[in-house]
């Protein structure tokens, strides 16, 4: 991640708008951010954070804390930064929760808390990503970034305070911090994934089980031996039941058998009997057949001479249709001759109108000479009211021109009045300066007592409790040794006990020797009795306390140092402050606000005197030019008097050449207009009656045409009605006696073809029924009709017999597969349960180690991110060694010495060369743990910056720290900056050590003032 622009508006002790580009610093610089206590230099970094995540990196800092009080009443407060990650770049605004003037009326109104996120493309176009919702914002800064707000505040800014945070942090936390640094959640998703699998085959056998069970109970035995006996003792009884099922089947066939001959032979009665009635109707409708069969001979002559009778419908149908079209063309034809004889009258008419068209085209060409003359005319009327226009113009400027002299001559001469009177209010300055020099340095000095005396009453509260503490850890090792010295004579009287009961008479002892036992142990029977590990225990416990007190004891010589030292302090400012160290530091800083209000106002008047002799310069070279102006303003006055002459004589000569009625141009036109108009519509109008004149003569010609062609098609159709008829009257003579019995007679084809087919189905019907019925006499011949009523009596028996026999079968045959079935199912159950215990003994026992349940309590993620803090522990040992001056080494905690409650794998420890011993981190001075603190993150930048597709930490900021540092471990510092610097990184550090500054030449200097700090960077 790399800063690019930071802006800053009414936030924090920034007044107005302060904008900081880190990339003016270069590419990877490295940069101090100086400025005196309290102007602003950690509000930078407030920026930074609370423009990414909302919030500052003082987490106790609320939003209402983050508005300037010197900011003016209108400006908004809010922050904006710009950043690049890889090859995107991203620019954030947030505004704060805040109160803001009403936009109506009065009174305040509140503002609530926005932000808007964008992504500013390569062409320079911005691509919205969040409108307006915080929440929308913080999730998505989030996703680009890959940290939360707190790690980071951990791994990529050091706040002031709080730069032991990431040292010092839980195994969890830092867990947490490293797993989103090296994309390690794969790990923990095997860990999940592992833990899952296990978990659902153990369900899948426990189910097994559960199916087993239930199986059983479904035919009610307790195990598979008395399922195996169960289904045995059915098979003997299937086998009775399928013998006696066999002998009432045969019965059954034998009478379904007889049944079916004597239904075949009844069947066939029945049916003779039908087809003899079917016969004997058939033959009572003979008459009707014969009607038939005379009908359709009738039809079949009608249709024979058909097409001679539809000729002559035809024929006269035509005639019918010619004639009606032969009076139409008769009619059409007298209004064609109308209509020409009208058509000729308007031509005759129009003619003589034509005849006046070439006396208008002489009057057209006498306007159109108007128009040239009238042309001039308008030009030099607008020429004329332009001269007038520029000639008063003119008189107007010389006027205003010699009014603005006499004032700029007034303006001059107060300019000079005023220059005197600011010339001698400068003459104290100087002084003013001396004085707020010595103001601001009693001023600070007293303010850094009031903190020193603060800080005192602090340390003195500190370093009580921690002498309390000491006491309280003391006694509790003391109280710790006394137990474990009671537990341990405890143990060893037992043991005495123990050896004394195996003790004989005359028998030497196997500690003394003696032969002789007066006075042997024995155990006591009123207390606990003590083992070896309840010793171990103790001893254990007492070491701890003992640790415990020594740290603690530790403490309270740091805090009694902190608080001597604040001592010696408060002294050293008292004797430089003298007399005035009594004083109220309000009365130092209202001395030093009247100082700085008087060299303010020093300030003013000498720049307000500056722009005083430059106004004055420039009135003075105004009022040369001006009167330059008003010269050259009285000649182009004379010049545009002879011009308004020249253009009222030309108008005059061309007034004279025009008629009073064509003197503007809308009259000239509209007469003009008018005369075409008469013209155009002369020249329409005469070839309008031409074409309808030649239009109706070739109309009559047509129509006289189509009348003598429609009288020849209806000669024509008469010969051929008159040949048809007679064709017709001649065949109707032959076949019919009159018209009438024709049209009765003459049949449609279809009911023709249905008649023969009627006719043609009775007498094939009439045969089959005479054939069937000497087939079935020929059968039936010396048979007698079954009594069909016994014959089934007889055949349910049988079938009531088979029933039982096949149900009691049945019932044995479904019970016997059922219990076939359960034991067949329960041999597949076991072979499957058989494969997931197989499978259960690899994935469970991976899971359990990837969970961390094995002899050591790692998990499989936390051991992958111990390999990789071992990397990072390495490369910042080797800048903490040479910080330390080869005294430390970052280390990681033995996960086999820790206890077996605790997670372990990611602690951290110091290794002390000097002592040879590895202690926790904790134990750490304020500059040793600073030192440490600063290489664990610079080589978790590092380390982080060489893994492809890790979270990129291109930048980070250190506030504060290196005042703990002697001067040797500050250049050692230094150098591990500078060597982090050059493989691409971007760092800046707030601090105000002197030699800081002086070995940095790229800084962001904060100056704070009584109207609001402000920034500015020096390269």
């Amino acid at each position: 991640m790399k800063l690019n622009t930071l802006e800053l508006q009414a936030f924090g002790p920034f007044a107005g708008q302060q904008i900081i580009r880190f990339d003016d610093l270069g590419d990877n610089p490295l940069f101090l951010i100086d400025g005196p206590t309290g102007a602003g230099k950690s509000s930078i970094l407030h920026g930074i954070c609370y423009a990414l995540y909302g919030e500052t990196t003082d987490t106790e800092r609320k939003e209402q804390g983050l508005r300037c009080d010197f900011a003016a009443a209108d400006d908004l407060t809010y922050v904006t930064l710009t950043f690049s990650i890889k090859d995107k770049t991203y620019r954030i605004s947030r505004v704060p929760t805040q109160m803001r003037p009403a936009k109506r009326g009065h009174g305040e109104t509140e503002e609530k808390a926005s932000a808007h996120l964008l992504e500013v493309l390569a062409d320079g176009t911005e691509k919205t990503l969040v409108a307006k919702k915080k929440k929308d914002a913080d999730e998505r800064v989030r996703e680009i970034v890959g940290l939360s707000a707190e790690q980071f505040r951990q791994v990529m800014v050091l706040p002031q305070g709080k730069f032991r945070e990431l040292l010092l942090a839980k195994s969890d936390d830092r867990q947490a911090i490293l797993s989103t640094l090296f994309e390690t959640g794969l790990y923990k998703q095997i860990e999940s994934l592992l833990k899952d699998k296990a978990g659902n085959i153990e369900k899948e056998n426990r189910a097994f089980e559960l199916r087993i069970e239930e199986a059983l109970a479904d035919v009610h035995v307790d195990s598979l031996e008395a399922l195996v006996e169960k289904r045995q003792a059915e098979e003997a009884q299937l086998a009775l039941a399928a013998e006696q099922k066999q002998q009432c089947d045969e019965r059954l066939q034998g009478e379904l058998q007889k049944a079916r001959d004597a239904k075949a032979v009844m069947a066939q009665f029945e049916q003779r009997q039908s087809l003899k009635a079917q016969l004997d109707a058939k033959q009572a409708a003979v008459d009707n057949i014969n009607a038939l069969r005379q009908t359709i001979v009738k039809g079949e002559s009608a249709h024979a001479i058909a097409h001679l009778w539809r000729d002559v419908q035809i024929g006269q149908a035509k005639l019918v249709e010619q004639r009606d079209n032969i009076a139409q063309l008769n009619t059409q034809l007298v209004t064609a001759k109308q209509q020409a004889e009208q058509s000729a009258a308007a031509l005759a008419e129009v003619t003589t109108r034509y005849k006046t068209r070439d006396t208008l085209i002489t009057e057209e060409q006498r306007l159109k000479g108007y128009q040239t003359d009238l042309s001039d005319f308008e030009q030099a009327k607008v020429r004329l009211l332009q001269v007038t226009k520029n000639e008063q113009l003119i008189m107007r400027e010389v006027a205003q021109k010699k009014t603005d002299y006499q004032a700029l001559i007034e303006q001059v001469r107060g300019h000079k009045d005023a220059i005197e009177q600011r010339q001698q209010g400068l003459q104290d300055k100087a002084n003013i300066v001396q004085s707020i020099h010595a103001a601001k340095s009693l001023f600070e000095q007293r303010k850094t007592l009031g903190e020193q005396q603060t800080l005192r009453q602090r340390l003195e509260t500190k370093t009580a409790e921690a002498e309390r503490q000491r006491d309280v850890a003391k006694a509790a090792f003391q109280a710790a040794e006394q137990h474990a010295d009671q537990l341990e004579m405890r143990w060893f009287s037992n043991q005495a006990a123990i050896l004394a009961a195996k003790l004989e008479q005359d028998l030497p002892c196997p500690v003394c020797g003696s032969v002789e036992h007066p006075a042997p142990a024995t155990l006591t029977t009123n207390e606990a009795v003590s083992t070896k590990d309840d010793v171990d225990i103790a001893r254990a416990e007492q070491t701890e306390r003992l640790q415990a007190y020594h740290h603690s004891d530790k403490h309270y010589q740091d805090a009694l140092r902190l608080q001597q030292t604040c001592e010696q302090q408060i002294q050293l400012l008292i004797g430089q402050l003298g007399e005035d160290a009594s004083l109220e530091l309000d009365h130092f800083k209202q001395q030093l606000a009247a100082l700085e209000t008087q060299w303010q106002q020093a300030e003013k008047d000498e720049q307000a005197l500056l722009v005083l002799r430059q106004t004055l310069i420039r009135d003075e070279q105004n009022l040369s030019v001006l009167n330059d102006a008003i010269s050259q303003q009285a000649t182009t006055l004379s010049q545009a008097l002879a011009e308004s002459a020249v253009a009222k004589q030309a108008l005059e000569s061309l007034e004279n050449k025009l008629p009073d009625e064509y003197r503007t141009l809308a009259a000239l036109n509209s007469a003009l207009a008018q005369l075409q108009g008469h013209i155009k519509s002369l020249d329409s109008d005469y070839q309008l009656a031409q074409a309808s004149d030649t239009k109706s003569q070739q109309a009559l010609s047509a129509m006289g045409a189509r009348l003598e062609e429609a009288n020849t098609q209806l000669s024509q159709l008469t010969l051929q009605t008159q040949s048809a008829t007679i064709a017709w009257e001649q065949a109707l003579k032959a076949g019919f006696a009159s018209q009438a019995e024709f049209e009765a007679a003459l049949l449609e084809r279809e009911q023709l073809k249905a008649l023969r087919q009627t006719v043609a189905d009775y007498e094939d019907l009439v045969k089959q029924l005479a054939t069937q019925i000497k087939m079935l006499d020929a059968g039936l011949e010396g048979k007698a009709q079954p009594d069909l009523e016994n014959i089934t009596v007889v055949v349910e028996q049988a079938k009531t017999a088979f029933k039982r026999a096949d149900d009691y079968w049945l019932g044995i045959t479904t019970e016997l597969a059922r219990l076939q079935g359960i034991e067949a199912k329960i041999a597949e159950i076991k072979t499957r349960q058989k494969n997931i215990r197989e499978k259960y003994e690899v994935v469970g026992a991976l899971a359990k180690a990837a969970s961390g349940q094995g002899n050591v309590r790692v998990s499989l993620e936390r051991f992958v991110l111990g390999t990789l803090l071992d990397t990072v522990l390495g490369v910042a040992s080797q800048r903490l060694h040479l910080m330390s001056k080869g005294q430390y080494r970052l280390v990681r905690q033995n996960e086999q010495s820790q206890k077996r409650n605790v997670t372990a794998g990611l602690d951290l420890a110091i290794d002390d060369a000097f002592t040879g011993k590895v202690r926790p981190v904790a134990t750490l001075s304020g500059g040793e743990s600073f030192m440490a603190s600063l290489s664990l993150a610079l080589a978790l930048s590092e380390v982080v910056q060489q893994r492809s597709g890790g979270i990129q930490l291109d930048t980070l900021f250190i506030d504060e720290g290196f005042g703990s540092l002697d001067q040797e471990s500050l250049q050692l510092a230094i150098n591990a900056l500078i060597d982090l610097q050059s493989t691409g990184r971007a760092i800046g550090i707030i601090s105000h050590v002197s030699e800081l500054k002086e070995q940095m030449a790229l800084r962001i200097d904060v100056v704070g003032s009584r109207e609001g700090s402000s920034v500015r960077i020096v390269t």
